[in-house]
């Protein structure tokens, strides 16, 4: 904390301002400071202190509940709050009576932002002293880190006027009214009101109606007026809404004597027990980043607990085994029993012909070509991949997907997702981890020979059973040196992944290793992220992103009968915009001086009122989960 402007002592009275700036590499769990001035601050007579400002880089946005505030404190100055349990709980906020409240002007995290919301802005007074080191704390509203990341900063501005100063008629007029310095007395006190509420346990601000216990009871000794310094409240309702009755808030308390003129009308709810509040509250439409995931975390429950999913053998119905999709991401799958749109049928009854495609778990890999698995007294033959690992930066997953079943050849080999329309339409981004196999890694090497077994994705827009429809007839090859289109006649791939078992020198991967996991990535056509210079690789994906892609569909062709898996895939990842409304926070403020009323001496121990919009309804959504409205009053003893 530096004093960038040292105040040198002058003997006539004069403002001082003190600009503290606290940085450093531990802010994200650091509150509180203790800085020595670079130089004395001289105050040789009686001093009220303003707060004019905090600029604040790496700040936390002021959409959370609890970052719609900071709370300043210091803990030296004679400072004087009032406030109240939580909601009457009896259960203490994290007010204290030492706290000053500064509305929180960021929208977005990491910006800077100049917060200064607060009409009236004054601290305390202070008599005459010598001050060398100043003790604060800057957090949020739950004692936590207003910061993003640890080099985060703040720069304070405070204003001390002497409190005898003398202004002429005119620069009275002409002065905001915290600076009308003889205003105040020592008596001037802060009341500040705390209502946070959740749709599980409704009060105010989801309510109108509010009675909050104060911790200490509020003594006004002498007749006083009363002052909204500010009012910041998070997920209120949009000014701008079509319903004109949310550009203005009305605020009543009992204990504060409001008595104002109104007139009347079909439309409002005005009271002359209400103040006007004008609602500074917005809402702006985004696009919001998402990535929905499988990484084959739960895929343990599929197939009864077993592991496994898919058609474990065909047959007659009587002598079908069909293994359930459970345990996958329900928002990319269709979970539940077996069908064909989900995978391939299996094989008969026989063992060396393969299960269909389906989660396998992960098996021993080296130098395995398959393994064996008993499930309702058939027998049958799979992959054993070791997809447990994060070679060449993939996820480590307990299940997979293998690709088999006993087919001809002008069938395929596919694992589906379901209708998820709204995903793909907004995609940016697809990635998949995939396998091939060796003949010793854990699954079947793919055939070199014609029909020469293949490994592709597509985006589809409709699906019966074993058939597919392509969303458009664009097809993209992984590499064009060895794949040629006259070995893809048997099925158009939107993209062709692999062919055959490639050589090391066409082998996609970081280290050229062939029968190791990998990872690849597709965007749409035209995307500006498509590129091969730097591994994972990113290529353009016909159908992603247009209005009718529907499903995806990961596929492979190949030899007739069988009993391996040639490919696996272990992870899924899609990133996809989807958009959402934020709602700013902004402080309300009334007019120039928000005055509100005029008490005569009393002795306050429970506050009690309502806060509305124009029509007499709820300041917020009733659907959204956490609200919550701060207010600051200004009680200064009248003249």
């Amino acid at each position: 904390m530096d004093l960038f402007s040292g105040t040198q002592y002058k003997h006539d009275s004069e403002n001082k301002t003190i600009l503290l700036d606290i940085s450093g590499n531990d802010l994200l769990t650091k509150t509180d400071f203790l800085e020595t001035l670079e130089n004395k601050l001289i105050l040789d007579e009686e001093y009220e202190v303003y707060f004019e400002s905090i600029t604040t880089f790496k700040t936390k946005k002021n959409t959370g509940t609890n970052d719609i505030c900071f709370l300043l404190k210091f803990h030296d100055f004679n400072i004087q709050n009032g406030f109240n349990y939580k909601n009457n709980a009896n259960t203490l906020t994290k007010l204290e009576q030492k706290n000053i409240l500064i509305p929180n002007s960021c929208i977005t995290d990491d910006a800077t932002a100049v917060s200064k919301g607060k009409k009236l802005n004054f601290i305390c007074s202070l008599l005459p002293i010598k001050i060398s080191e100043i003790h604060l704390s800057l957090t949020n509203l739950d004692n936590a880190t207003i910061f993003t990341a640890n080099d985060g900063r703040a720069i304070i501005e405070l204003l001390c006027i002497p409190k005898n100063k003398k202004l002429s008629e005119k620069e009275k007029l002409d002065l905001a009214l915290y600076e009308h310095t003889n205003y105040f007395d020592d008596r001037n006190k802060h009341l500040i009101i705390d209502l946070e509420s959740t749709t599980g346990d409704p009060k105010a601000p989801h309510l109108k109606d509010f009675s909050v216990d104060l911790v200490e009871p509020l003594i006004i000794d002498r007749q006083s007026d009363i002052y909204l310094d500010s009012t910041i409240a998070n997920k209120v309702n949009d000014k701008n809404d079509i319903n004109t009755n949310n550009m203005g808030l009305l605020l009543s308390i009992d204990e504060f004597d409001i008595d104002n003129g109104y007139n009347l009308s079909t439309n409002n709810k005005l009271e002359s027990h209400k103040m006007l509040i004008p609602n500074e509250n917005f809402s702006v439409l985004g696009l919001s980043p998402i990535t929905i995931t499988e990484d084959f975390s739960d895929a343990s429950e599929a197939g009864g607990g077993t592991g496994f999913s898919g058609q474990w053998r065909n047959g007659e119905p009587a002598e079908q085994i069909n293994l359930d999709f459970k345990g996958l991401n329900e928002n990319i799958f269709e979970t539940g029993t077996w069908n064909a749109n989900q995978s391939n049928n299996g094989g008969d009854t026989s063992t060396t012909m393969g299960p269909g495609s389906g989660i396998r778990p992960s098996g021993v890999g080296f130098p395995e070509q398959y393994g064996e698995t008993t499930i309702s007294s058939q027998s049958k033959r799979h992959s054993v991949f070791t997809s447990n690992t994060d070679e060449n930066g993939t996820n480590a997953s307990t299940h997979y997907f293998g690709l088999n079943g006993n087919l001809t050849n002008n069938e395929a080999r596919y694992i589906r997702t379901k209708n998820i329309n709204s995903i793909l339409i907004n995609a940016t981004k697809i990635t998949i981890d995939y396998i091939i196999g060796s003949d010793y890694n854990g699954g079947n090497k793919p055939e070199n020979q014609s029909p020469y077994d293949q490994f592709g994705i597509n985006i589809l827009t409709s699906i019966i059973g074993v058939y597919g429809t392509q969303t458009i007839n664009t097809h993209y090859m992984r590499d064009d040196n060895y794949m040629t289109t006259t070995d893809r006649d048997r099925h158009n791939y939107n993209f062709l992944i692999e062919k055959e078992y490639p050589s090391e020198a066409n082998s996609y991967a970081p280290n050229g290793n062939r029968d190791e996991w990998k990872r690849i990535s597709f965007c749409p056509e035209g995307s500006s992220i498509a590129q091969q210079d730097t591994y994972p690789h990113i290529y353009e994906l016909p159908g992603l992103g247009i209005s009718n892609a529907n499903y995806l569909e990961f596929i492979s062709f190949g030899t007739g009968g069988g009993s391996f898996d040639s490919y696996g895939i272990k992870y899924i990842s899609i990133e996809y915009n989807t958009t959402s409304t934020t709602k700013i926070t902004k402080s309300n403020k009334s007019t120039k001086y928000n005055y509100i009323s005029t008490v005569n001496p009393k002795i306050i121990s429970k506050i009690n009122g309502s806060i509305s919009n124009l029509n007499n309804a709820s300041i917020v959504d009733p659907n959204e989960p956490d609200c919550r409205v701060v207010m600051d009053f200004l009680i200064k003893p009248c003249l």
